[in-house]
Order: structure tokens, then sequence, then C-alpha cells
């Protein structure tokens, strides 16, 4: 793919197309079982346009980004906020929050029994069934359901969401709303489609680095790039990180408390910042990672990030 030439489409409800007006976005998506975030700004809407917004006329919203050559949906989900005002003297805004999922993690509900000899399975598809009504479907799930077979029989009752918790729980895997699908993964490993390449030819921007949260690294939007996704980057470009000394001439953390930087170059993507800004500079993605198979770090600072703006 040719990285050239921006690209951004937003559609609200499959029928209004704002995509012609200076739209800036920023994305924090992420595998905890909370809705992803969008926060988007358009720039001088029509008055009336805007106000139909704010009165919830419009409800869903799709993001397709990338480049001339090769976009895609970034993102999609429930609108859950609009706000409209000015920016400068000249300069009016639409400020609109976007969740991925959101009315089926906020309001599907369970209520079922099953007879003995019932499996994870059966829950995953009841919780499912539950939050089809509100736009999600299945995703990825790369986990064995068919086990265990419960011997007692199981009453499901409550959050929808709860019920997908506890299946993944149960099996070590992660559950999470990406692109309105439910996605389940087992820890330690990746959602199909192999490895994508990055360096600074095929969009990697700046060093990658050893954090406490995991290698971060940065790179221009490829829609390709998802939560869960495998990203292969060479080891000698990875930027290790130290453990602080204190005045006393102690660690302040150990360096095991550091994620490991994968000798075969491959690893997660756990959690993705996207800014772009279709008037501006502005068009890259920030990624979180482990080292695919590492099944025991558990990454901290796992909160939204919406900006400055």
């Amino acid at each position: 793919m040719t990285q050239y030439l921006h690209y951004c489409s937003v559609i609200a409800d499959d029928s209004l197309d704002v995509s012609n007006l200076r739209c800036r976005f920023e994305i924090s998506q992420w595998t905890m079982q909370s809705p992803n975030i969008l926060k988007l700004i358009i720039s001088n809407m029509l008055p009336d346009r805007a106000r139909r917004f704010c009165e919830k006329e419009y409800k869903h919203l799709v993001l397709d980004a990338g480049y001339q050559d090769g976009h895609g949906v970034i993102f999609q989900g429930d609108i859950n906020q609009a706000i409209y005002g000015r920016e400068s003297p000249t300069d009016t805004i639409l400020t609109l929050y976007v969740k991925d999922g959101d009315h089926a993690h906020n309001y599907a509900t369970v209520a079922t029994t099953f007879p003995p000899g019932s499996t994870p399975q059966q829950h995953f598809n009841a919780a499912l069934q539950a939050m089809q009504p509100y736009g999600v479907s299945q995703g990825y799930v790369g986990v064995d359901l068919s086990t265990p077979v419960f011997p007692r029989a199981v009453t499901l009752f409550g959050m929808a969401r709860d019920v997908l918790a506890n299946v993944a729980k149960g099996k070590q895997a992660t559950v999470s709303y990406q692109q309105e699908k439910v996605t389940m993964v087992q820890n330690g490993q990746s959602a199909p489609g192999g490895a994508i390449k990055l360096n600074s030819t095929t969009g990697l921007i700046g060093m990658p680095t050893q954090t406490l949260q995991g290698i971060y690294a940065r790179c221009l939007i490829n829609p390709s790039i998802k939560v869960h996704s495998q990203v292969y980057i060479d080891q000698k470009d990875v930027i290790g990180a130290y453990a602080p000394i204190t005045a006393a001439g102690q660690e302040q953390i150990t360096q095991s408390l550091l994620p490991n930087i994968a000798t075969d170059g491959l690893y997660t993507v756990y959690r993705i910042d996207v800014t772009g800004d279709t008037r501006g500079n502005p068009w890259y993605q920030d990624l979180m990672m482990l080292a695919t198979n590492n099944r025991n770090f558990v990454p901290s600072g796992l909160v939204p990030y919406l900006g400055n703006n």
C-alpha cells in the first residue's frame, strides 16, 4: 500500500456524509470489556444539521480512514453525546462522542436457565442473542467453548456483558467489542491473519520503545492493524527501558517487571489510540503491544485518552 493522500469517510445512519467538512478524531480501542471510544470534531456544519445530531436524530456513525489506495472502517458505534458550540469567532464545531457496542453493553440482559449438561458455548450464545437487537454480532472467537460440561443446572440472570465476562474468565481469555462484534481471544494469542510488518518503509514513525505498559510504537493509520492483530517489528528497532534507580542506589522497579522485547519480533496489539485531522498533519496510530505468547504480563494504565480538545 502506498501511503499517500489521506482518505476519510464519515457516515451517520448510512445516509449523511460529512466527509467534505474538516473532521478531527481521536479513537481509543482496547482489549477491555468496555466500549471503545471515538471523539469526533466536525467544523462548520450547518446549524440545522448540527441541531439534529444534538436532538439524537442521528444514532449511528461509521468512520472509514486510511489512504486513497488502502482504507477501511476503523470505528463504528452508537452516538452517545453531541455538543454544538463555537471554537473561534469564525468557526463552529460539533463534537460527537461515539461508543462501540455501547447500547448492547449497557442494556442487553439475559434471563434463562440451562439444564445439566450445558457448555460455555451455550452461555455465550445466550448473551450474544441478547445483544443482537442492539446491533452487536459475533466476531472472532479463538477459544474452545465446548468444555467444560456443567453437571448441574445453570441460571443466567443479569447483564449479558457479565455472562460474557464469566465465560472469558473461565477460559483465560479476553472479551471485548471491536467494530460492533464480540471478540474473544485467548490470553497471549492473536487474531488470525498473519503478522503485519512495521518498519520505516511501511509507516513506522520513530523508534518503538519498551515501557511498563508494553511495547509502544507509532505508525501511520493502517486499517489492517486492529486490536488483537499481530505485528512484526525487528528486535533491533526497539529501544529498551531501564529500571530507574533511587538516590540510595536501589532500583525503583525490577527489570523483570518490564514486558519482554520479542526475540522473534512478534507482538500482539492490545491497545490502539488513533489521531487524525482531515485538514491537518496528525494521521497516526499509537500502538501498545505485548510479545505474542506472553500470558503472564498484565498491562496497567488502561484509561481512555480523549486528548486536550
